[in-house]
């Protein structure tokens, strides 16, 4: 999460229970007057959205554990991409 001139920033929600974006922006002390979500919205309870397509500039692939391919070239299976 990131707040940029009242933009707020959303690239992930790990959370053990689902909330929706105003309990969220309940805790967020800052004047928000736009919101980016970098992943899917389905769960976030949202009555009005326009979704854009985003190119980011690297991407970042998160493991957990030990990592097999760590600094070789791989690619994931056609069923794992987005």
């Amino acid at each position: 999460m990131s707040i940029e001139n009242h933009q707020l920033h959303l690239f992930d929600l790990v959370t053990i229970q689902r909330c929706s974006l105003s309990q969220i922006l309940a805790i967020i002390p800052q004047t928000i007057e736009e919101i980016f979500i970098y992943f899917s919205t389905e769960l976030l309870n949202l009555e009005h959205s326009t979704t854009v397509p985003y190119l980011f500039d690297y991407s970042v692939l998160m493991v957990r554990g030990v990592f097999a391919a760590e600094g070789e070239n791989f690619m994931l299976p056609r069923s794992a991409r987005c």
